[in-house]
């Protein structure tokens, strides 16, 4: 039989197992955690902004009893202000379905706060979360639970009070991977001034199912206390979620920066499973500039600039083929400006350069520059070599460059880079090897996690 301070220390060491700062083979043999409770007890101090004592008092003691969420806590000062578990979900969707229910609110209620809940991580980055029927094996099953109903030490729900709800990380984390309880013990609410919010813990909770750990910002739903800011994210719990899913943000960005439309779910879920399977960023760039979306769009668009009309079906056919199978855009300006109906409308060698200096360069021609082309195709240069002279021209160069800065960087060219993508275009490298080197880069894949 155990004395009163032994049932103590008891009991303080199975809180701080369940905490995560004790392990958990401590519920079994208590007594041989006891040397390590002060430094346990510190550690819990500092991630709640207590006074490191290593002791209890009334503020830790207080603060242990608050109502909050079941999976360990955590330490602070690891380089990051969010917490990410390490593992995430591979694609763009994951579905959703229900166990059982609460009795403290009707069922389509308590539905509707878990959909809304979903939604707030929905309003975060681009993830779709489908409710399907628990026969179907859905990836995050919801549960209302009591008492101890799991392996792990905070797997127990504790009755009325402390522990509200707990979930566990997307896989591979054993059969409960994903899933999301809820203490039945609770009296759950829609209220925001009685019983237990079920919406805002919720939020809490989906977002440990997604991937992220507890961290110690006091005003983020991702802090383990209860009201969990109220479901409202801060900056740090959206920063967050986007760099978990870095992936599936970058890819959202590459629909939006380079077909110049937001992701259909199903696209953006098969790019970001491939990607996650192990496909190159490089092939993952690929897989968008030789679509037959993107090379219908750039061919269309080279029609209403160089033959300043629509595309014909036919040809429109043939050059959203040639780029599909890995010609370059140059190749095809070259084609477009090369065509008896370019020189048709714009007869060489006069206005064929005059035009050329238009639309390639978006500007009227200089006396000294006209006459030079002029007088190349006078003495028999071939009107296809002039405009691959164009294509490969400084000026021509810096113009499409800087244009590339500004449209995937959001930023002004730095002299070191740009002299690098010119001296690319300058040697006549495809157009989309150039545009593949600014949207797989670090820059441009970190700097859209923040957009």
């Amino acid at each position: 039989m155990h004395s009163e301070s032994e049932s103590f220390d008891v009991k303080l060491v199975t809180s701080l197992a369940q905490l995560g700062y004790l392990p958990e083979s401590a519920r079994d043999e208590p007594e041989s955690a006891n040397e390590l409770v002060g430094t346990a007890i510190s550690a819990f101090q500092e991630f709640c902004g207590l006074p490191i004592t290593g002791t209890m008092d009334e503020q830790t003691e207080n603060a242990m009893n608050r109502p909050r969420c079941g999976n360990p806590f955590g330490y602070v000062g690891i380089g990051l202000e969010f917490v990410l578990s390490g593992t995430t979900w591979p694609g763009a969707r994951v579905t959703f379905g229900f166990d059982n229910f609460s009795t403290d609110i009707a069922q389509n209620l308590q539905r509707q706060l878990i959909l809304n809940a979903f939604a707030v991580w929905e309003g975060l980055m681009p993830m779709r979360f489908t409710e399907i029927p628990i026969a179907g094996n859905p990836d995050i099953r919801i549960q209302w639970a009591t008492a101890t109903h799991g392996p792990a030490a905070h797997d127990a729900f504790d009755g009325a009070g402390n522990v509200l709800a707990h979930a566990f990380f997307p896989p591979p984390n054993g059969t409960m991977a994903g899933d999301v309880h809820f203490d039945d013990d609770e009296q759950w609410t829609d209220s925001t001034t009685v019983g237990t919010n079920l919406f805002w813990v919720a939020v809490h909770e989906i977002g440990h199912a997604l991937g992220l750990d507890h961290t110690s910002i006091p005003n983020s739903i991702m802090q383990p206390f209860y009201p969990c800011n109220r479901g409202i994210p801060n900056n740090d719990d959206r920063l967050g979620i986007r760099t978990a899913y870095r992936e599936l943000v970058w890819i959202d960005f590459l629909y939006r920066d380079i077909l110049g439309r937001a992701p259909d779910i199903d696209g953006l879920d098969r790019f970001c499973r491939s990607r996650n399977g192990g496909s190159s960023t490089g092939n993952i760039v690929d897989g968008f500039l030789r679509s037959a979306e993107y090379c219908t769009q750039t061919a269309a668009s080279l029609y209403r600039i160089l033959l300043n009309r629509e595309p014909d079906a036919a040809g429109l056919d043939h050059w959203k083929n040639i780029l599909m199978r890995g010609a370059s855009l140059q190749s095809v300006i070259v084609g477009l400006c090369d065509s008896q109906e370019f020189k048709a409308k714009f007869p060489v060698p006069g206005r064929f350069v005059e035009v050329l200096y238009n639309k390639l360069l978006g500007r009227p021609s200089d006396s000294s520059g006209y006459t030079g082309w002029v007088n190349a195709i006078n003495a028999g240069m071939s009107t296809a070599n002039v405009i691959r002279g164009f294509l490969t021209a400084e000026e021509y160069a810096v113009k499409r460059v800087t244009e590339f800065y500004r449209t995937f960087l959001r930023r002004a060219p730095d002299q070191t880079g740009s002299r690098v993508h010119i001296a690319a275009v300058r040697r006549g490298v495809a157009m989309q090897e150039v545009i593949r080197g600014f949207v797989a880069s670090d820059e441009y894949r970190n700097a859209v996690i923040s957009r």
